[in-house]
């Protein structure tokens, strides 16, 4: 089955229209050149992912664990 935002958000809690919104903030601090901006909805952004990858990788750990 094709992952869909329907079924990505379900896996993961909801998060899909979150991380949708962070990605336009994003988008937009560049389209009006604001570095600072940008900067802080990245680190926004990033911060928020670490912590749902956090929360799931103990239901998905063979996903994180190393190839080697």
């Amino acid at each position: 089955m094709p992952a869909t935002p329907q079924t990505i958000s379900k896996e993961f809690g909801g998060q899909y229209e979150s991380v949708l919104a962070q990605h336009n903030a994003i988008v937009d601090a560049l389209r009006d050149r604001n570095p600072a901006q940008a900067r802080a909805a990245t680190r926004n952004h990033l911060h928020f992912i670490l912590k749902v990858i956090d929360q799931y990788k103990p239901a998905t750990l063979s996903f994180f664990e190393s190839g080697s």
